[in-house]
């Protein structure tokens, strides 16, 4: 389990735009083969659920509470290098 703070979760999701249950612009498919590249996990897996729901935005909470603090944050890594390519340009502020 991930030593995230209640408030750097709460961080991660605005950053992550998880409300109603997406995350950034990425469909199931999309999200899932991301996720595989950046930890090699499948976040679709039976493990991964997160209060019954099969949203994007839970199955990433589940990561959240399911894997260490390295592959969370080899995936937040991987989610900032997304965002400043495709999404935000060449800087967060």
């Amino acid at each position: 389990m991930a030593n995230l703070s209640y408030s750097e979760k709460k961080r991660l999701e605005v950053f992550l735009d998880m409300g109603g249950g997406y995350v950034l612009d990425f469909s199931n498919n999309k999200l899932q083969n991301f996720v595989h590249d950046a930890i090699g996990v499948d976040i679709y897996n039976a493990k991964y659920d997160n209060g019954g729901s099969a949203s994007k935005a839970n199955r990433i909470r589940g990561v959240w509470d399911k894997e260490t603090d390295c592959q969370v944050g080899l995936l937040i890594e991987a989610f900032i290098k997304y965002w400043t390519e495709f999404i935000g340009g060449d800087s967060i502020s």
